[in-house]
């Protein structure tokens, strides 16, 4: 009854022009204000360019879905125009939670658990196809399981117990087994479902001697092929309201033309057709990712000049020649980009001495991360900032002067499947800045 009196209150004042309308207690007011072009995602099938993609550091395939997240009108503060169109996960997030809500207030009484909310959401979605093959889907490290559909994820009625399924890594072309569990959720229609494998472009970022390249290269002509072990012939099962089957099939990942190491990214989808007695159909997917190379190789840092870290003050280069005079307002900032993901990057200040060699003083500020995304965008990279005040701990709380010395700044970056807070040396990637020398330290506190 609260959504009959919310349309029928909108269609008034939309009748109204820029009146408002009052029905069932609610006052809506019409306004003439409409997005200037089309979403990206519906114009291309393709994720934002300001969007990250994946897998994460231990190799799961992300993002899970695409929502309009790009040119959303949206409300905006009312001295600021009380409109505009806004663009990030701050537009697309609410879109998905609204979905979420009508999943559950459709479904409530067939999910078993909150999970089962995110994997209706997920298998429901859209794959979209290659820009190079319609005969491939793009890959599901930039799409997840696609474009979403909030209709289906209230409706359909197969649910598997899991949206993606990770291969990890592999340097040969053996058969990799995996397996999940389909059931049928809804109360009164049974099904014969049909799975099918849909080959996705292989993407990667490094050449063939792991060099990154500066973009990245698609391969559209070498997929992976999927057998599916417990129904060699029809790939079809029945399943009945209520009932689950357990799907177990084998990935043969995609032999490569590299001239040296591999370095791709490969995966898939797995559709799951349900034709139904009365003549309807509905079509899940779980998609499927791995990486064909030594993964953990993966290098962090790009030996591109462009893309390898860099500290400067103000606008400069840091330079070992100069000497420093830090101010309250000067600032040391450190640009670096990632070319994977790391679970933990450390940046610290660590005394310099020819001699000796040095050791820590402070962390940056905000200079520890426990998970950091990939920015290979030379043009975007992150940055942290240092001017008088370091801090002594890794959470920022602490905080400690910067004081007259040489010094260099040092990044860890943690390697891929090793753990958080271990020992440096083979666990982390290190980089190291040009020393440099503070002369003085002037700060307010000082008049």
């Amino acid at each position: 009854s609260d959504g009959n009196a919310i349309i029928a209150a909108i269609k008034a004042a939309a009748v109204g022009g820029t009146s408002s309308a009052t029905q069932g207690g609610i006052t809506f007011r019409a306004i003439d204000k409409f997005a200037s072009g089309p979403n990206p995602i519906e114009q291309t099938g393709d994720i934002s360019l300001f969007s990250p993609w994946g897998p994460d550091p231990e190799l799961y395939g992300v993002p899970s879905v695409m929502a309009p997240g790009s040119m959303i009108l949206s409300t905006y503060p009312t001295n600021m125009g009380s409109y505009a169109e806004l663009s990030g996960t701050s537009m697309a997030a609410p879109y998905i939670s609204g979905i979420a809500a009508l999943v559950l207030e459709a479904r409530k009484d067939q999910l078993d658990s909150r999970k089962d909310v995110k994997y209706l959401i997920a298998q429901t979605a859209k794959p979209q196809a290659s820009t190079r093959s319609a005969s491939v889907g793009r890959s599901p490290l930039r799409q997840g399981n696609g474009y979403v559909d909030a209709y289906a994820a209230a409706t359909y009625c197969i649910l598997a117990d899991r949206e993606s399924i990770s291969l990890n890594y592999t340097t040969s072309t053996k058969q990799i087994s995996k397996q999940f569990t389909v059931r049928n959720i809804c109360s009164s229609k049974s099904a014969v479902v049909t799975v099918e494998n849909l080959a996705a472009e292989s993407v990667t970022q490094l050449d063939a001697e792991g060099h990154y390249i500066g973009g990245i290269n698609v391969d559209v002509a070498h997929g992976a092929n999927v057998f599916i072990k417990n129904l060699p012939e029809s790939n079809s099962f029945d399943l009945s309201p209520g009932e689950s089957f357990t799907v177990e099939f084998a990935v043969t990942p995609p032999e490569y033309d590299d001239n040296g190491e591999e370095w791709w990214f490969f995966g898939g989808y797995l559709f799951l057709t349900a034709k139904y007695g009365d003549g309807s159909s509905e079509r899940s997917v779980v998609r499927y990712t791995g990486f064909k190379g030594d993964y953990p190789e993966y290098p962090y840092f790009s030996n591109d000049p462009l893309l390898a870290p860099q500290l400067y003050f103000g606008n400069e280069v840091v330079s070992e020649d100069e000497e420093y005079t830090l101010y309250d307002d000067s600032q040391f900032t450190l640009k670096y980009n990632g070319i994977r993901p790391s679970r933990e990057i450390k940046i610290q200040i660590m005394t310099y001495s020819p001699e000796e060699g040095g050791g820590y003083y402070a962390w940056f500020p905000f200079g520890w991360h426990k998970y950091a995304g990939t920015n290979p965008d030379y043009t975007n990279p992150a940055r942290v900032f240092l001017n008088t005040t370091a801090y002594k701990t890794a959470d920022a709380k602490v905080a400690r002067r910067i004081e007259p010395g040489a010094y260099r700044a040092k990044i860890h970056a943690l390697k891929l499947f090793r753990t958080p807070g271990s020992k440096e040396g083979e666990d982390y990637y290190m980089w190291w800045s040009t020393p440099f020398t503070v002369k003085d330290v002037i700060t307010s506190d000082d008049n």
